[in-house]
């Protein structure tokens, strides 16, 4: 499955849709000058599924209602914490752990257990990939970047989960937010050495 960005140069401010257009996930982070923000993952919730009584939708374009999935707390000193939440928040945070790429020391990849128990990697690099953290190192999603056409056939940047993770693509999704705010500011930083 593909999930296209509405806004290429930035995963924590842009709509995911599917490749017929279908709004699916929805982010957003408001800018604040204290430095501490929050992003806010929200899930389109199929029209069919009636709200519960007292629910509201956190937001909705058009017809499409959407309810929260996570919120994730940039934090500057302290860790980042990643919240996850169904309209009201859970126990559930999630923590990774650093590994240090040893050739380029601006470049991290972070490590996470998922639903089913198992260790996953996100690698860091122009198109971040998700893998196994095995020795396998079996490919789970991929982010393409948008190309302009100038060197490369145009296209749009897109998150590509590959069929064995679709049934975790929330957490695909959050996690892949995370990261990617992550790999934007060391490259960011990288430039202005």
């Amino acid at each position: 499955m593909n999930l296209y960005l509405s806004t290429s140069d930035t995963a924590i401010n842009t709509l995911y849709t599917s490749s017929d257009g279908t709004v699916l996930y929805k982010t957003h982070t408001p800018t604040k000058l204290s430095g501490k923000t929050t992003t806010t993952i929200s899930r389109a919730v199929p029209s069919d599924i009636p709200m519960r009584e007292g629910e509201s939708a956190l937001e909705q374009i058009g017809e499409q209602r959407f309810a929260l999935l996570a919120q994730i707390d940039w934090r500057l000193i302290s860790p980042t914490i990643i919240r996850f939440g169904w309209g009201w928040y859970t126990k559930c945070v999630v923590h990774f752990r650093s590994m240090v790429f040893r050739v380029i020391k601006t470049s991290r990849n972070r490590v996470f257990t998922g639903p089913d128990g198992k260790e996953y990697k996100w690698i860091l690099h122009n198109d971040s990939k998700l893998v196994t953290n095995d020795a396998s190192q079996r490919p789970i999603a991929v982010y393409h970047r948008k190309h302009h056409g100038y060197f490369h056939p145009k296209r749009e940047a897109f998150l590509e989960v590959l069929p064995q993770a679709e049934h975790m693509l929330d957490i695909v999704l959050i996690t892949y937010v995370f990261v990617e705010k992550i790999r934007k500011e060391n490259e960011e930083a990288a430039a202005t050495v």
